[in-house]
């Protein structure tokens, strides 16, 4: 891994910054992102079935901001 450094000081584009290689993920680690996106995803749908009419907008407006 190589590091730099720059000598600008404030803002930075990022079409300024140098390139970044993708990062691979093993078989493991994105089965295990997709579980835990799948249990916040039904977290999230009890919490709007079980919430009152008032609440419907709270949660949605939650949800949209994560």
């Amino acid at each position: 891994m190589s590091t730099s450094t720059l000598e600008q000081l404030g803002p930075v584009l990022a079409s300024d910054l140098p390139p970044v290689r993708a990062v691979r993920l093993n078989p493991a680690v994105r089965v295990r992102q997709a579980l835990t996106a799948r249990l916040h995803e039904r977290a999230f749908e009890r919490a709007l079935r079980s919430a009152g009419p008032a609440e419907h907008g709270d949660l949605l407006a939650l949800s949209r901001r994560a």
